[in-house]
């Protein structure tokens, strides 16, 4: 647990696949994994689309509009990130 969360904390963006191999993990397990997590309130899932990142108003200039996390260019897809939850 403590790996995932450094590698979260460090803020550097990781896709599944990623953290998976980062972590010696299937894809599969780290889903599992990062589910759980948030689950137990360890993990929050941040959602980046064009209007919380620009507030839409950007005519498709911003990275999220020119379809960064793998979309098609000027076809606007979320990004799903994490945050490693700070408990007191």
């Amino acid at each position: 647990m403590r790996n995932l969360m450094s590698l979260i904390e460090n803020g550097e963006t990781y896709s599944t696949a990623q953290l998976a191999a980062a972590l010696n993990l299937s894809i599969d397990m780290m889903r599992v994994m990062i589910e759980r997590y948030e689950q137990l309130g360890y993990l929050r899932k941040v959602v980046l689309d064009c209007k919380t990142a620009c507030g839409g108003g950007c005519s498709k200039s911003c990275a999220l509009c020119q379809g960064a996390g793998g979309g098609i260019k000027g076809i606007r897809m979320p990004v799903t990130m994490w945050e490693v939850v700070k408990k007191n």
